[in-house]
């Protein structure tokens, strides 16, 4: 009997025979026009969610990484809830600068994985939670010496 259900496991799935639920379906927001997701990403309070909706399938990372589109990234970060977030760099595209603010990355004193934002952009450091309560005050300190154009409550340190 052992054989047999050894040999049963083995067997490929006829994709024909697989329960409707189980095929994969095209998403609703293929459908939607291009005025139309613009107009539903325009309440949206940060370019990371503009980064998650454009990372959900193939046509709605090209619908959004077009530059004719580049107006909802703008609106995007105009609304955005980190406070007096400045302009992308020249040379850099709207996504890529949201990607740059809000993704996550290894702390670069540990080099543990951590879903912060960068603690400082102009340094472009991104501390892990237990390095940054031991640092804010170096950190403060080399901020009050400079200027910088992300204030320091953006950058996590009040």
């Amino acid at each position: 009997m052992a054989r047999g259900r050894r040999s049963a496991k083995k067997r490929k799935l006829d994709p024909g025979c697989l329960p409707s639920e189980a095929k994969s379906q095209p998403s609703r927001l293929d459908i939607v026009p291009v005025e139309i997701l613009a107009e539903i990403l325009y309440y949206v309070t940060s370019p990371k969610d503009v980064l998650s909706v454009a990372r959900c399938n193939r046509r709605l990372c090209t619908t959004l990484l077009n530059p004719s589109n580049v107006m909802i990234w703008r609106r995007a970060r105009s609304h955005c809830i980190v406070p007096g977030l400045p302009p992308p760099p020249p040379g850099w595209s709207e996504s890529a600068y949201a990607a740059f603010i809000f993704d996550a990355g290894n702390c670069d004193i540990c080099g543990v994985w951590t879903q912060r934002m960068f603690l400082s952009f102009v340094v472009r450091v991104r501390l892990c939670g237990k390095v940054s309560r031991m640092s804010q005050n170096i950190l403060k300190v080399c901020h009050d010496n400079h200027s910088y154009s992300v204030p320091l409550t953006s950058a996590g340190i009040k």
